[in-house]
């Protein structure tokens, strides 16, 4: 996948207050980019305008060659998995399992590289021995883990993850940060928004921070 690109990127909720203002970034797509600043510094809706979840007011974004005011959520979903804050945003089955089917069956692929596709997630997440229980009986890192396995279902070549470690203790964030880099060694580029500075310095290559809207600072992580 090529990178994703902004072009003076203009967002308002309400009229004639942006809360996004001319931003122009271009996101490397084999790297790990955090987006860190203040509550209410645009982290958020610029993953989401990254993502293609929100369309920009003014202003492009393109990603993979393609501008995203032109493409489905299908399309983009299949290019970049988003990870909410709140990972129950994510849950659409009854089961574990079902919930890591159903992207497979929206795409009409084969039922048995579903099931196998599927068992290696839950492999992978350690939730084999959750796969038939209900979602809503997960606990919170569990929830995350199996969000992150949903979205990572339909193969998108980039992750754009909101607070990833919120609501984790140590050992969970601990056990995230080992899942992210094992999905990053298959070479998933990925966006991180997150409050957490030991995470983000642990993880991030590059560090993007916004201030009321705009980018004031883009460096180069010590990793």
């Amino acid at each position: 996948m090529n990178d994703i690109r902004a072009d003076r990127i203009l967002y308002s909720y309400t009229h004639n207050k942006p809360v996004i203002k001319h931003v122009s970034i271009n996101i490397r797509s084999k790297g790990i980019t955090a987006l860190v600043g203040d509550n209410g510094s645009g982290k958020t809706t610029l993953g989401k305008l990254l993502a293609g979840i929100l369309k920009p007011d003014s202003g492009q974004v393109w990603i993979d060659g393609l501008a995203s005011q032109n493409m489905t959520l299908s399309d983009v979903g299949q290019r970049i998995g988003y990870l909410f804050q709140n990972p129950r945003k994510h849950i659409v089955a009854t089961s574990v399992r079902e919930q890591l089917l159903v992207a497979h069956e929206l795409l009409e692929k084969d039922p048995k590289e579903g099931e196998a596709n599927a068992q290696a997630l839950l492999h992978l997440f350690q939730l084999e021995h959750k796969a038939q229980a209900s979602p809503y009986t997960l606990s919170h890192g569990e929830l995350k883990r199996l969000a992150l396995a949903s979205i990572l279902f339909s193969k998108p070549d980039f992750l754009i993850l909101d607070e990833p470690t919120a609501g984790l203790d140590h050992t969970r964030m601990i056990q995230l940060s080992n899942y992210l880099m094992k999905v990053h060694q298959k070479g998933i580029g990925m966006v991180l928004i997150s409050h957490n500075w030991a995470f983000v310095k642990k993880h991030a290559d590059r560090i993007v921070t916004l201030e009321e809207g705009k980018i004031v600072h883009d460096t180069q992580s010590e990793n």
